[in-house]
């Protein structure tokens, strides 16, 4: 068995209330070095905690230690989370918190359960300013890799050149905040319903009522996501995996008349889902039989779960490359017409940090185009 091998296997015993070949790991080294770029060291340790009598007494204690200090983490970062929404509701906004502490309180009813680096909070887009002087207020700046970030007065013209997104960081306790107000539609295309984000049911945190997205949305995020970066941290398809255990009769038909209409997104959706149940052993939600375009991607998507799945095999913790991504994003295009397109999108694609290297002045900036194709076609001959 490989290293790859001994890390699912612990995250199947994890998932399914199982035990794993712990007695059959070899490579204790390999496998601590393969749990740091997946973010899995807390449930690898829950589940070795369980099979204690089998492992390492040195092993152990290790990852007891580890899993300590991930938790001090988590709760020095959820405790900054509380801070900045309830002063972002006295500010008269609702920022909606996803991924980390909420996200591991959600699935995993623990915070410490997920590693995660930053915050992210989800706004309408018309409250990205108020909500960006907010932030201010709290002790953050933009983190745009700067000495000098925007000040106040450059705020507007700054949000206009932004996607969606704002990185933050606080230069008192280095907490970083990513502030969006799109999500979805930078992955999936087309606009977010903000009313079919949340769920009517909020997540209680530190005695707060908390918004959270909604089931749907959440499944399709994180499948999309995932897929995005080629899976390159397999604690993203475990949130997967727990999600669909933890709500697994989740409506493929509401899916389809909102966020997967797509034929492409639907493709790798299901993609994703086989990923989960030949990685994991989650079975496919039945109902995906039930629908003929669901039969009809099937194989491709099957197909397509095998290429991504060897690569993570292949990559060894480490994050696919360009060649990877692109080819995963090729064979998830129904036809020559949608590949053709997305290699149009590839090319043509601005890379704020490379019109940011360059330096270019603002109407110059054309110019970054030329210089991106030369960089595409000179990329394979270094």
């Amino acid at each position: 068995m490989t290293p790859t091998d001994d890390l699912l296997s612990l995250c199947r015993a994890w998932l399914h209330n199982g035990e794993a070949p712990v007695a059959r790991i070899q490579d204790w080294a390999a496998l601590r070095g393969l749990a740091a770029p997946h973010r899995l060291h807390p449930l690898i340790y829950r589940q070795l905690a369980v099979q204690a009598e089998e492992v390492p007494a040195i092993e152990l204690a290790w990852w007891a230690q580890k899993a300590r200090m991930i938790t001090l983490d988590n709760l020095k970062r959820t405790a900054e989370l509380v801070r900045v929404v309830l002063l972002m509701r006295e500010r008269g906004l609702e920022p909606v918190p996803v991924k980390g502490p909420c996200l591991s309180l959600e699935l995993y009813r623990d915070v410490s359960f997920r590693e995660f680096s930053d915050l992210d909070l989800l706004i309408p887009q018309d409250q990205a300013l108020p909500a960006l002087a907010c932030l201010h207020e709290a002790g953050y700046v933009i983190d745009d890799g700067t000495d000098h970030p925007p000040e106040a007065q450059q705020w507007p013209a700054y949000l206009t050149g932004q996607r969606g997104e704002i990185p933050l960081v606080n230069r008192d306790n280095l907490i970083q905040v990513d502030l969006h107000w799109r999500m979805l539609s930078l992955i999936a295309g087309g606009d977010d319903d903000w009313s079919l984000r949340l769920s009517p049911e909020p997540l209680q945190l530190a005695g707060h009522a908390i918004p959270r997205l909604a089931t749907d949305y959440l499944l399709v995020y994180l499948a999309l996501h995932g897929f995005k970066h080629g899976w390159n941290r397999l604690a993203w398809l475990v949130d997967l995996a727990m999600l669909l255990v933890r709500a697994p009769d989740w409506d493929l038909a509401a899916l389809r008349g909102s966020f997967l209409g797509d034929t492409q997104n639907m493709l790798i959706f299901l993609s994703c889902l086989c990923l989960v149940e030949s990685l994991l052993g989650v079975p496919l939600n039945p109902g995906l039989q039930e629908d003929a375009l669901c039969r009809e991607l099937m194989p491709k998507a099957r197909e397509l779960a095998q290429a991504v799945g060897q690569g993570i095999y292949e990559s060894r913790g480490r994050e696919p490359g360009q060649a990877s991504l692109l080819k995963y994003q090729l064979m998830a295009c129904p036809n020559l017409g949608a590949k053709a397109q997305c290699l149009m999108r590839l090319a043509n694609a601005v890379g704020f940090e490379e019109v940011r290297t360059l330096g270019l002045p603002k109407g110059l900036r054309l110019l970054y185009y030329p210089y991106r194709w030369c960089r595409l076609i000179a990329k394979p001959l270094r």
